[in-house]
């Protein structure tokens, strides 16, 4: 290859360079930086009614989310044995012979599919729900929208009494 090739070949490298940098992904669009809207509902009408969406849009997400509770969730063989684990007034029947954590309320993010995580009562005595993995999500947190009803039920769960201390005889 002779030199004058070379410089045109290099510019034509670099100018191609530089035309896929300034393209770039897609990724800076207005639309792309919106955050997920997010809230907490206990029911499919609710999700519905709250978010102009079909019944059956929440209905799904939800059935969805219980199924990752069911999945998920630790069963007992008795009520004592679970509220020993979860606290006190936080377990529910999970089948004939199982008691499994409370499921309260559910986790929604906006988006196209509509995606719905359960959430259960919080054990440290403040008005909120806890995820799956742990984290909690307060009422008074402005961090994501909560239904009427999953407020009261946040609220409620301040109330519950405290969780035993492990450890002991």
């Amino acid at each position: 290859m002779t030199p004058s090739m070379l410089r045109k070949t290099s510019k034509v490298a670099a100018l191609l360079a530089a035309s896929l940098s300034i393209a770039g992904c897609g990724g800076d669009t207005e639309e792309n930086k919106k955050p997920i809207e997010r809230g907490i509902v206990t029911s499919a009408l609710e999700c519905a009614d709250i978010y102009n969406l079909k019944v059956a849009t929440c209905q799904t997400a939800i059935r969805t989310a219980i199924a990752k509770h069911e999945s998920s969730s630790t069963t007992y063989t008795r009520l004592h044995k679970c509220e020993a684990a979860e606290g006190p007034q936080r377990c529910e029947r999970a089948g004939e012979k199982a008691f499994s954590r409370r499921l309260q309320a559910f986790l929604l993010g906006i988006t196209d599919p509509l995606l719905a995580a359960p959430l259960y009562a919080t054990t440290d005595g403040k008005a909120g729900f806890v995820r799956i993995d742990g984290s909690v999500m307060l009422l008074d947190d402005d961090v994501v929208k909560f239904s009427e009803q999953a407020a009261v039920m946040a609220e409620g769960n301040a109330n519950l009494p405290a969780k035993a201390a492990s450890g002991g005889l």
